[in-house]
C-alpha cells in the first residue's frame, strides 16, 4: 500500500494548480500581478488510513459504498478497477460525512452502455473524496445531476472518454454545496454523439450548468478545472442561465483544440465557438446568481482566454467576474478569429487583472 504521503502528493497534486499557476505566472514578461486580494483554492488532505475499511476488488468496493456511514474512511487499493456505470454514492449521509480515498492506479472504467457516464451522480451528499482515476470510451466521465450535498471530490483524473470528461447539469433540481477539482481532457472524441451542427464544438472538458426548461440552479459551487490534451470544445463551458449564488471557477488549459484523425475536425472551430479556455453563454442569471471567475490561464490553445459569443440576445452577465487571467503560452491560434483575447461582447461582464490586454 502506498504511503499517507504519497497519497496526499497524488490527491493534491492537480488541486493546488492555481496556487502553483499563480507563482509562476508572474515569471512570464507579459504577466500581470495578482491583486493581493486573490488567493487560490485550499482543501483538505486525505484522513488516515489506520483504521480504513480497505478494499482490493470492485465488488468489494461497491459493497463497502453501500454500507458505508458516517465517520467512516474508505481505502480503495491502486488495483481496483470499477466497470459499468457506477451509482453509488447517490444518497444523502445522515449525520456526517463518508471519506472514500482512491490510491494510484484505482479507476472508473465505464463501458456502461452508449454515452452512458462511468461515474453517475445525483440526489448525492455527505461524501469526500480523494483522487482516482476515469476513463471511457463508451460514454462520459463523471456526470451529476441534482445533488444537495455536501459533496467534494478532489484530485480526479479524467481522460479517454467519448463524450464530455465532466458534467455538471442541474436537472431534477438544484446541484448545491459542491466542489470538483481535478484534471480532464480527452484526446479522442466520439464526434457522432455531438449533437451540434458543427461537430466538434459540443464536446467539452468540463461543461457546467447546462440543463433544459424546468431545470435547477448550480449554486454555493466550487470547480477547478485543470484542462489537459482537450481535442474539440470548450475547456469549461458555463450556461448562465442556470447560475445561481456564490458559484467559484478556477481554469487553467494546456493543449486545447487540435485534430481528431478519421474526422473532419481540424481542431479550430469554423462557425460555432470551440478551443477557448472558459466558454459562457445563454441567457442572463436569476437573481442573486453570480459566477466569479477567480482565475483563468491559457497554455497552447486555439481559442481565446474568455469567450462570450454565445450569451443570448441582451444577456447581461454583469453578476460575473473574471479577477485574474494569463496566457503562459500560444493563444488564439484559431486564424478564423480577431485578435481578442477575453470577449466579452455586450454582455457587461467584469474583467479584472489580465493578459494580454483584450
Amino acid at each position: 500500500m502506498k504511503s499517507r504521503a504519497t497519497l496526499i502528493r497524488v490527491a493534491s497534486a492537480f488541486v493546488l494548480l492555481a496556487a502553483l499557476s499563480l507563482v509562476t505566472a508572474g515569471a512570464g514578461p507579459s504577466a500581470p500581478e495578482p491583486t493581493a486580494a486573490l488567493s487560490a483554492p485550499t482543501f483538505a488532505s486525505p484522513p488516515s488510513l489506520r483504521h480504513a475499511v480497505r478494499v482490493s476488488r470492485a465488488s468489494a468496493f461497491r459493497r463497502a459504498i453501500a454500507r458505508a456511514r458516517a465517520g467512516q474512511t474508505i481505502d480503495v487499493l491502486g488495483s481496483v478497477r470499477i466497470p459499468g456505470e457506477f451509482k453509488g454514492f447517490n444518497r444523502v449521509i445522515r449525520g456526517g460525512v463518508v471519506n472514500v480515498v482512491f490510491e494510484p492506479g484505482a479507476r472508473f472504467t465505464g463501458m456502461g452502455g452508449n454515452r452512458a457516464p462511468a461515474v453517475w451522480i445525483t440526489n448525492s451528499g455527505g461524501w469526500r473524496i480523494w483522487g482516482g482515476a476515469i476513463t471511457n470510451p463508451d460514454g462520459s466521465g463523471l456526470l451529476m445531476y441534482r445533488t444537495p450535498g455536501p459533496f467534494t471530490w478532489t484530485g480526479f483524473n479524467v481522460s479517454n472518454t467519448g463524450y464530455t470528461c465532466v458534467a455538471v447539469y442541474p436537472v431534477g433540481g438544484n446541484i448545491d454545496n459542491v466542489t470538483l477539482a481535478g484534471v480532464a481532457g480527452t484526446a479522442d472524441p466520439n464526434l457522432a454523439w455531438d449533437p451540434h451542427g458543427e461537430r466538434g464544438t459540443g464536446i467539452h472538458a468540463f461543461n457546467i450548468a447546462d440543463a433544459g426548461a424546468g431545470s435547477g440552479l448550480v449554486e454555493n459551487t466550487t470547480i477547478v478545472a485543470d484542462v489537459l490534451n482537450q481535442a474539440t470544445g470548450a475547456g469549461v463551458e458555463w450556461d448562465m442561465y442556470r447560475t445561481g449564488p456564490n458559484d467559484v471557477l478556477y481554469a487553467k488549459a494546456t493543449n486545447l483544440g487540435f485534430a481528431v484523425p478519421g474526422t473532419t475536425w481540424t481542431g479550430d472551430a469554423q462557425h460555432q465557438g470551440a478551443g477557448n479556455v472558459v466558454q459562457l453563454w445563454g441567457g442572463s442569471s436569476p437573481p442573486g446568481g453570480s459566477l466569479d471567475i477567480r482565475y483563468v490561464e491559457g497554455d497552447n490553445i486555439q481559442g481565446r482566454m474568455l469567450e462570450t459569443r454565445g450569451a443570448a440576445a441582451g444577456a447581461d452577465y454583469s453578476n460575473a467576474i473574471l479577477e485574474y487571467g494569463v496566457a503562459t503560452g500560444p493563444i488564439l491560434q484559431n486564424t478564423g478569429l480577431s485578435r481578442v483575447a477575453y470577449d466579452t461582447g455586450n454582455t457587461h461582464f467584469r474583467l479584472g487583472v489580465v493578459a494580454p490586454t483584450p
